[in-house]
Order: C-alpha cells, then sequence, then structure tokens
C-alpha cells in the first residue's frame, strides 16, 4: 500500500510489533509498537548481503513527505556503500540510553531470548527504563540512577526486581560492546527487594464460576474464542502460558496421541493428549496462513500474553473470584496431579512438564479442606489417647 499522512495519523498501538512497507518508496516504512510508539525506518541490504533496518524518526517528528525525502536520501547512501544500522551502533558511544535499549534488543534479545521473555523485555524497557532512563548518555547512567528508579517501583517488589536484572544484563552487553568501561555497571551491588511468594490455589467453586463465566462469554460473544480456548487449554494441559501461545498445529503428534513442544522452558517436552484436550484442539478455528492454534485479533499470529492476561483479569472479575494470575491455573491443574496417590512421581512429573522433583514436590499441598480434615483426626487421637485409662504399672521382683 502507498502510505499516506491519514493512515499514519491513525495508527493504533499493535499487540505485537508491526510493520507497514511504503509501495511508493521501496524499503520505507512505519513500525507501531505495543508501547503506541511509532517510527519511521528504511530497510536494506549492506554490502555483506544481510539485512538491516534502520529506524530514524518518531511519527510525531516528521509529516510523512518529509520522512519519505529523508528515507530515500537514507536508501540513496546505502547504495553507495553506507550501513546506517551499523554506523549507528559504531557511534552509540556518545548515544543515550534509549539507542543501548534498542541495540539489546535487536543484536541480543532477539537472538537469546525465548518469545515469551522477548516480549515481556519490551514490555520492561518500553514502560520502565526508556522513560526513567532513556535520555542519559550510557556512560553517564550511575548506581544512583538506577538505585533511584528501583526504589520507585518498590511498591512492586517484583517488577522493581525484574526491571533491576534487566538493567544488568543491558549494561553488561554495553561493556562488552566498548560502551562503558569494564567493570562500570550501574545496576551491580543494588539489593533486591524480597519476593514474598504467595500460595494461591483456585477453589472447587472458584473452577465452577470460572467455567460458568466462559460459558457466558462465549454466549454473548464478550470473550474471543482464541482467549476461551487458552483458557481451558491451560486447565487440561498444566501446561505454562507460554507454552499454550506458542502451541503450533504441527506440534500435535496425531499418530501417537501427544502434544510436543520441540523448545519449551524446559527444553523438549512431551504431554499425552486427553479426550477433552483433543476435543478443544479439533474444534479451534484453523486460520490459513496461521500455524498458531490460539490466534491473535489481526489473525497473523498467535494471541499475546498481555491480551490473555487482561481477558483472565476481566474473567475473574465478572464472577467475584479474586484476582490471580494466569500461573494459578497451572498451579491448580498441577496440585490436582500431584496430590493423586495413584499417580507416580515420574508420571506426575511428565504431566506438569517437571524436570526436577525438588520443583514438583512445590505442589504437594493438601487443599484447605483436606487439612482440616487431617488436623482432625490427629487431634481426636490424641484425646482418645489422653482419655484412655492408664495402664497400672506392676514391679516384677527378681527371682532368687
Amino acid at each position: 500500500m502507498k502510505l499516506t499522512q491519514r493512515f499514519v495519523g491513525g495508527l493504533k498501538p499493535s499487540e505485537r510489533e508491526v510493520f507497514h512497507w511504503d509501495d511508493a518508496l521501496p524499503g520505507f516504512g512505519v513500525r507501531t509498537k505495543p508501547s503506541g510508539v511509532a517510527t519511521y525506518l528504511i530497510q536494506y541490504r549492506n554490502s555483506f548481503r544481510a539485512t538491516r533496518r534502520f529506524a530514524f524518526a518518531k511519527t510525531t517528528e516528521y509529516k510523512l513527505e518529509a520522512a519519505r525525502r529523508k528515507a530515500a536520501k537514507l536508501l540513496g547512501a546505502v547504495r553507495d556503500g553506507a550501513d546506517p544500522s551499523s554506523d549507528r551502533k559504531v557511534n552509540l558511544r556518545a548515544d543515550a540510553t534509549r539507542d543501548l535499549c534498542d541495540r539489546f534488543l535487536s543484536d541480543y534479545a532477539e537472538v537469546h531470548a525465548k518469545p515469551r521473555y522477548l516480549e515481556e523485555q519490551r514490555r520492561i524497557i518500553e514502560t520502565k527504563i526508556k522513560p526513567e532512563l532513556g535520555a542519559k548518555p550510557i556512560r553517564a547512567v550511575t548506581r544512583a540512577d538506577v538505585q533511584a528508579l528501583h526504589l520507585r517501583l518498590r511498591a512492586t517488589p517484583y517488577e522493581a526486581n525484574r526491571v533491576l536484572a534487566l538493567l544488568s544484563v543491558m549494561f553488561k552487553m554495553a561493556e562488552h560492546w566498548k560502551l562503558r568501561d569494564e567493570g562500570t555497571n550501574p545496576a551491580r551491588g543494588i539489593v533486591r527487594y524480597r519476593e514474598k511468594r504467595r500460595e494461591r490455589l483456585l477453589t472447587d467453586a472458584e473452577l465452577q464460576r470460572i467455567y460458568s463465566a466462559m460459558r457466558e462469554a462465549e454466549r454473548t460473544r464478550t470473550a474471543s474464542d482464541s482467549v476461551l480456548l487458552a483458557i481451558r487449554l491451560l486447565f487440561s494441559t498444566a501446561c505454562r502460558a507460554s507454552e499454550i501461545l506458542g502451541l503450533k498445529r504441527d506440534f500435535i503428534d496425531h499418530d501417537n496421541g501427544d502434544l510436543v513442544w520441540p523448545d519449551s522452558k524446559t527444553g523438549h517436552m512431551r504431554k499425552p493428549l486427553t479426550r477433552e484436550t483433543t476435543a478443544l484442539l479439533e474444534g479451534a478455528e484453523k486460520v490459513v496462513g496461521n500455524p498458531y492454534v490460539c490466534v491473535g485479533p489481526d489473525r497473523t499470529g498467535p494471541l499475546s500474553i498481555f491480551a490473555l492476561e487482561a481477558a483472565w483479569r476481566r474473567l475473574l472479575k465478572s464472577v467475584e473470584v479474586e484476582h490471580c494470575g494466569l500461573h494459578a491455573i497451572r498451579h491448580r491443574a498441577a496440585t490436582d496431579i500431584a496430590n493423586d496417590p495413584t499417580i507416580p512421581l515420574h508420571v506426575g512429573m511428565k504431566l506438569t512438564g517437571h524436570k526436577t522433583p525438588a520443583t514438583y514436590f512445590r505442589y504437594l499441598h493438601a487443599h484447605a479442606e483436606q487439612a482440616r480434615q487431617a488436623a482432625e483426626k490427629v487431634s481426636r487421637q490424641r484425646q482418645d489417647m489422653l482419655e484412655r485409662p492408664a495402664a497400672k504399672v506392676v514391679t516384677l521382683r527378681g527371682a532368687g
């Protein structure tokens, strides 16, 4: 399509990174991100025939025609041997921390991180790091700057610690890329907040209300089919959310009755298909050209974790169930497996996808009612013992 000013001005935040290319100037386009930031960029091949992208301005900084002229000059320079992306990286030493963020994502995270963690890193960078530290020169960021950001996030200790950890890796890479001196990582030595692990086990009554809410949402079309499918698959498989959102149709091994993930959080993973899971998969919509089981709203890729989390939050609120994260679904499903005395340890670990018994054993806890019944039983046994008449002690005289 030929980009127009009206089209560019009407761009909305996307669930994932989306590119719109201009037919009027091949290699020129606009990129939108979940954060709502839209930028003009060019795409080209450098002298080594490697594809490169170079974002040169936000859409709020240039009108379309001015950006198109700028892009034409850049593409002309590329034909003469220039490499704007590499040139920017070479000059990054004097640039701002926001540039380090972009390079970290493109040159490190996109290469090494799994999709779910890459998405999370993008979220933290766009919403926490860039707004606070983005304008500061890379070499000028101090431990006091990072400490102040960590302190501002103290109300959410888990989030604060994730931001600190990401900054530590980013500035470690800055040292590796010679953008800061060795041993100057400003995130090093900052004490993390204590994260209190909170047990939240969905009750039977809550499960009934949640499933009732899903049936109502299905009837009234107030939640997408993909969202409801993802939640039901989480319950039926005891999977992690990232595993369900990354589930592709070719992961279904019909011959052996298994679901097979070539690269889950714990590596290669295989789980048996139950009748419930098979029925859910068979009823799922198949979108031509989209390999994912749970498709996103644009129908070109997978459902995003952000869309799923938002829908889960609305679902719980609609039936007045105390909020809990998506992991509570896996927690309940894995707890049911781990506490079933008929399921051996090695089988239970295969069903939950745990690699170590220590992690699996975290789910070995009784439901509240089971705990109360056990406590009552032990208490009665002790009381019965105390109420029994004491046995009469007879002293035996020695013979002789």
